[in-house]
């Protein structure tokens, strides 16, 4: 058996790669000699641009609105009378604070905050009712895996003999929305009862 793979290789033009090698090195030098020039070219002519920066002394600048326009400062082509005039009342966000000072009665606030609480104390927020234990208890742990600490309540008379899942109560009217948007945004029923 003869072996062909090494007459292959005296068949094959070594030649007709290094044209390519060479065009490409000289072309990546002509690349780079023009981007050298390029930078150098910027360079002289940000160099021959003087650089102006206007300055004025602090003490000649006017310190309010009504200095602004008492001032004669004289602008190329434009009239004094034709510049905007600055509102007679000037604020700054420090005075508004101290002039608008807003009193509020937080007595009444505590009073309302506290009477809520008590009727948020009797309130729960129910996610379903089941005839069986295992049923609810794994809604229960489906309600953990969301981060809400729900309970079982357990069959009586009064609920028909039904379990009830329920979380709560709670201390702020916010608190129960946000527990009922995440319910309900979950795909589980919320239903405010009492306690």
């Amino acid at each position: 058996m003869k072996d062909y793979s090494t007459q292959a290789s005296k068949h094959r033009n070594s030649s007709a790669r290094r044209p390519n090698a060479v065009v490409a090195i000289v072309l990546s030098m002509i690349t780079v000699g023009a981007f050298v020039a390029a930078l150098v070219w910027l360079d002289q002519n940000d160099q021959n641009q003087p650089l102006e920066i206007p300055t004025a002394a602090p003490d000649s600048l006017p310190r309010s609105a009504s200095e602004l326009t008492d001032s004669k400062i004289q602008f190329p082509n434009i009239a004094i009378h034709d510049l905007p005039q600055a509102p007679q009342k000037f604020y700054t966000f420090p005075g508004l604070l101290k002039e608008d000072e807003l009193i509020t009665d937080t007595q009444a606030g505590e009073a309302q905050d506290k009477s809520i609480g008590k009727e948020l104390t009797s309130k729960l927020v129910q996610t379903g009712s089941f005839k069986s234990l295992e049923a609810a208890e794994n809604t229960r742990i489906a309600l953990l895996f969301l981060d809400l600490k729900a309970r079982v309540i357990p069959p009586s008379k009064s609920n028909g003999g039904w379990y009830r899942v329920v979380i709560g109560p709670f201390q702020a009217v916010r608190d129960m929305r946000a527990t009922i948007d995440v319910l309900v945004k979950n795909g589980h029923n919320a239903q405010q009862v009492p306690e």
